[in-house]
């Protein structure tokens, strides 16, 4: 019953783990954002036990120690070093999870117990935030089902999450796209405040025609002065800069 209870929580939590997030982080269900990539290292975690049996594991990757005795070497992520052959605790995993504001790891596919025929060994790391690298590994208790360790690292802290080459050249495409509407926004603003146009003449010019447009832009707005006779010159016969009607 017991180790029924242990591989039901195993199973449990790998249904509902998280998808799609790159190996070794995880996002929260409110989007905080842990990376456990620093713990992948070319040497294996290990310990000494009370029995004087070595504990080996490593995070996210195959350990890196010499194996004996065990099949499928290359994907195993931790084990136990055992009198008459090594004893896996569980496949490689890179999919974390988070459980109460901690990431979790599970491996499962460990080695075969002799007394529980076709069960395999399980495995759940518990990371905890703290300043101090510190792993507590399986208690050694042979008839167990499933491993539970409390890995307390500064790693499992929630941390800032790269943006990456291409999400850089997204926030400059964004950021330029964003100046290019402000500055067509307070121009067409301007315009019909400051001098007073409408229409198409609100909107922003492209420099190499801006020249053009200005000067349009004057020969529509310059009034006209018409002397009596109809004509917008004077006696003289050249435009004269004297009060008259405009239109």
């Amino acid at each position: 019953m017991k180790c029924a209870r242990a591989a039901t929580l195993v199973l449990f939590t790998l249904a509902t783990s998280a998808r799609d997030e790159k190996p070794s982080t995880v996002h929260d269900s409110e989007g905080i954002h842990y990376d456990l990539s620093g713990l992948t290292a070319k040497k294996d975690c290990s310990r000494t036990t009370f029995e004087g049996r070595e504990d080996y594991i490593n995070v996210c990757k195959s350990v890196q120690t010499e194996t004996w005795a065990l099949e499928d070497s290359g994907e195993v992520g931790g084990f136990t070093r055992k009198d008459r052959g090594d004893f896996s605790i569980g496949k490689v995993n890179t999919t974390l999870d988070v459980r109460d504001g901690h990431p979790l790891l599970i491996m499962k596919d460990g080695s075969k117990f002799i007394a529980g025929g076709d069960l395999k060994a399980s495995t759940a790391i518990r990371f905890i935030c703290d300043n101090s690298l510190l792993a507590e590994l399986p208690p050694q208790d042979t008839t167990a089902c499933a491993f539970f360790i409390e890995w307390r690292t500064s790693y499992a802290c929630p941390s800032s999450e790269g943006v990456g080459f291409f999400g850089a050249i997204g926030f400059i495409i964004l950021s330029i796209i964003a100046l290019i509407v402000a500055w067509a926004l307070f121009t067409v603003l301007w315009n019909h405040f400051m001098l007073g146009l409408r229409g198409a003449d609100q909107l922003p010019t492209i420099p190499f025609d801006s020249a053009q447009r200005r000067s349009l832009r004057g020969e529509r707005q310059r009034p006209k002065i018409f002397w009596p006779n109809g004509s917008q010159h004077g006696p003289l016969g050249e435009p004269q800069q004297l009060p008259g009607i405009f239109w």
